[in-house]
């Protein structure tokens, strides 16, 4: 006799775990459940093809036979698919995690499929957490991120996806795929269709990462992973942030009480005026003050005016503080410059011009 291993417990534990929340959400019954088996095992004989489970989720047909559908897709290990045997299995990836997750339509859940969905998901994280799976932990992170995006912010189901929801890259890595840090918090910043509650809350999630490095009870897991440089880079390149000025303006302040400290510089970032476009107003005038001040005395090389709209930044700013004589006399000479170099440019154009109808002439 063979002792049955700890991943082979793990798998019929699985298996009958996810039949069994089948039967309790939807009220199956031990023969329906029988009835529903043998249905299902008769389309999968026709259809094999993950295309074909994820068109299912959407079609007109009953919930547990989606349900059935989306177990199979979520499985956490291709060993672990339930619903299914053998060659079945043969659309799931070689890195044991759902290949195509952000491809599904939760819109079209029903509230009792939905609860399902949530249930499976925290299910299957838990699997891939004992096993130690990190591919199908990060690709259930970017399903949450997904789901979120159409889930009522308001919904219990919503807060407990987000409880889940991992601000760090589950899998550490610095290659030509990318580097890790916080792109899951990136993601969730950056895509308008997630409600600003959650970026509030995400935003949470990584002050309080930070506070806990800065007071020494935590490290960074690689040194390119440190949670105050990742938030500033994160923060800085503003033109693509999808969330209020309100938000941007408390991340902004949160950030700059560490530069005023003397615990981090705003130089390596690259800020440039565009930030200044999300900090209008009166409310925010104090903020526009000191982050400008600190921009100048760290001689930021990226602050430079460079076209019409930054020059107007600027212009905007001279007038707003022009008392102060520090940043009188930097806007001036950034806006001066920048006329200069449009004279120059104007006049090489002229030049050209005139070089080119010379030519011309002598082909007359």
């Amino acid at each position: 006799m063979f002792a049955i291993t700890k991943t082979e417990k793990c798998r019929r534990r699985y298996i009958r775990d996810v039949r069994e929340l089948l039967a309790k959400t939807f009220d199956l019954t031990p023969d329906k459940m029988a009835h529903q088996d043998m249905i299902w095992n008769e389309w999968l004989e026709s259809d094999k093809s993950a295309p074909s489970l994820y068109r299912l989720l959407t079609a007109k047909i009953s919930d547990t036979y989606k349900a059935r559908a989306l177990a199979i897709l979520l499985a956490p290990k291709q060993t672990f698919v339930p619903f299914a045997q053998g060659d079945y299995l043969a659309f799931h990836s070689d890195e044991n995690y759902l290949p195509y997750n952000d491809s599904i339509e939760f819109g079209a859940f029903s509230e009792k499929f939905r609860t399902f969905f949530v249930e499976l998901l925290f299910l299957s994280m838990d699997t891939a957490m004992t096993l130690s799976l990190p591919y199908a932990l990060e690709s259930y992170n970017k399903t949450i991120i997904e789901a979120l995006k159409v889930f009522d912010k308001n919904s219990a189901l919503a807060e407990r996806l987000f409880e889940r929801f991992e601000i760090n890259d589950i899998i550490p890595r610095s290659c030509l795929e990318g580097t890790s840090g916080y792109n899951p918090f990136q993601t969730l910043l950056y895509r308008p269709e997630i409600p600003e509650k959650w970026k509030w809350l995400a935003t949470g999630k990584m002050e309080a990462v930070i506070r806990l490095e800065q007071s020494g009870f935590q490290r960074p897991r690689a040194p390119w992973e440190n949670a105050r440089g990742c938030y500033a880079h994160i923060v800085m390149l503003s033109n693509h942030l999808s969330y209020s000025d309100e938000l941007f303006a408390e991340q902004i302040s949160y950030f700059l009480s560490f530069v005023e400290n003397g615990i981090s510089s705003l130089n390596r970032y690259h800020p440039s005026f565009s930030v200044f476009t999300r900090l209008s107003g009166k409310e925010h005038e104090d903020l526009r003050y000191r982050l400008l001040k600190k921009l100048i005395n760290e001689k930021v090389g990226s602050l430079t005016v460079n076209d019409p709209a930054t020059a107007m930044i600027a212009d905007g700013l001279r007038k707003e503080f022009g008392k102060d004589p520090e940043i009188l006399e930097f806007l001036a000479t950034a806006l001066r410059r920048y006329e200069e170099r449009g004279i120059i440019e104007r006049t090489k154009k002229i030049q050209e011009q005139e070089k080119l109808n010379a030519a011309l002439n002598k082909l007359k």
